[in-house]
């Protein structure tokens, strides 16, 4: 409905419409939110945990403004600093709704640009003044998962029907529902007793909700989120580190290593070192020649 709104109602929306299309329609979609946003607050009170509400809420509240903030400003404008927080977010999107590969690949980018920054290495200047120019992803929506259960001749009120009868699966569910607490209705997740209905308590995008004096104990942040969050980390990192290592060490003695033993760093390792690292500099400078000559190819 909002597309023909917008492009005119003979357009006919496109299997894989193009990124400025998206980026319109979630940017409209968001401003139109917090136009009627302070009154459906009002409307439905601080501690509702309604789970439809709850996820309209993330959507509209958490998804749509990431989404936004990657792809069509923070990616497009260059803003390097401010990228790297909302990939983070992307990255707990991508664990929460299982998404193979992706709740991986993100992680590897963030260790590689901490570690960089660690050891001061010129890749990452390189990346902080290019970063418009490399890749990145198209936005993955929520319709998904109906688009893969309806045809081309069904009709609007049959794929409605669909998407009201598909099997509800935690990744659908907001964040809460995936952790060790999920979120009781009616209660506070930390001490489970009754959430007044105004004034001292409040509801949070992952549906846990809590007493103001309860979420002040907890340094204001949802400890259960947090755990999960640190739990999927802990585990992707290590299925990546796996993946890496997978295979038998073929080094044996034979190769003159034995690691037991620890040598000395000899005179003919320092100039190798300088070596690589010279390499490594003019490699590093090739790179940013040739995304300096990246509009003329």
């Amino acid at each position: 409905m909002l597309f023909h709104a917008v492009f005119g109602k003979r357009k006919v929306l496109a299997r894989k419409p193009k990124p400025w299309r998206i980026n319109l329609l979630l940017e409209l979609a968001y401003q139109g939110w917090i136009t009627i946003k302070p009154k459906i607050l009002a409307k439905f009170e601080a501690t509702c945990k309604d789970v439809e509400y709850r996820i309209l809420i993330d959507l509209l509240d958490n998804v749509i403004p990431a989404t936004l903030d990657v792809y069509a400003v923070l990616f497009r404008s260059g803003s390097f600093n401010e990228y790297v927080e909302p990939v983070f977010r992307i990255w707990t999107f991508a664990l929460h709704w299982n998404r193979k590969n992706y709740n991986k690949a993100l992680l590897v980018f963030l260790s590689d640009i901490f570690y960089w920054q660690e050891k001061e290495h010129p890749i990452l200047e390189v990346v902080k003044m290019f970063l418009v120019n490399f890749n990145d992803y198209f936005v993955e929506n929520f319709h998904s998962k109906i688009r893969a259960n309806k045809s081309s001749d069904d009709s609007v009120d049959t794929i409605i029907k669909q998407a009201c009868v598909l099997e509800v699966d935690l990744m659908f569910l907001l964040t809460g529902y995936s952790t060790s607490v999920p979120p009781s209705q009616g209660l506070c997740d930390d001490c489970f007793e009754s959430l007044s209905e105004k004034g001292d308590s409040t509801v949070l995008i992952c549906s846990h909700g809590f007493h103001w004096h309860c979420y002040n104990k907890m340094e204001y942040g949802c400890r259960h989120c947090e755990q999960y969050y640190k739990n999927g980390i802990y585990k992707n990192v290590y299925l990546f580190l796996k993946r890496l290592e997978k295979g038998a060490n073929n080094i044996t003695e034979e190769d003159g290593i034995e690691e037991s033993q620890e040598s000395e760093e000899t005179e003919e390792d320092t100039e190798e070192h300088e070596f690589i690292q010279e390499r490594d500099e003019r490699d590093v400078l090739k790179l940013q020649n040739a995304l300096e000559d990246v509009d003329k190819w």
